[in-house]
């Protein structure tokens, strides 16, 4: 199942980047404003050619857009915390260094109560 709010918040991510409004996305794409915010809202499916565009207009991959509906997308993320880590100073990665390792934790022993209650694998 596709997940259109996870690619709409990458879309907006991506725009904002740009320091775009949703009126500037549109334009170039030849779109509504409305349409960009019902993307950007994850409503409604729209075209693949209407991601093809956005994509190119955000000088982005489809990969980049749709990687959190793809299983094989480790490089995609990190490719994004390596450029959210070469900003930070070192006081924030030091922080970010001493924050990982008890979300993982969190996040795998969640997963394995999941996993473990549902009988997946």
């Amino acid at each position: 199942m596709v997940d259109y709010v996870a690619i709409g918040k990458r879309i907006r991510r991506f725009r904002e980047k740009h320091g775009w409004t949703q009126a500037d996305l549109a334009a170039k794409i030849g779109m509504s404003n409305t349409t960009i915010s019902h993307i950007e809202c994850g409503q409604g499916k729209h075209e693949f050619d209407t991601y093809m565009k956005l994509a190119n207009a955000l000088n982005v991959s489809m990969d980049m857009l749709l990687c959190d509906n793809l299983v094989a997308a480790a490089p995609i993320y990190h490719q994004e915390m390596s450029e959210l880590l070469t900003s930070c100073s070192t006081a924030e990665l030091r922080f970010i260094c001493e924050s990982i390792p008890p979300l993982l934790t969190a996040y795998r022993h969640s997963h394995f109560e999941k996993t473990f209650t549902s009988g997946e694998n």
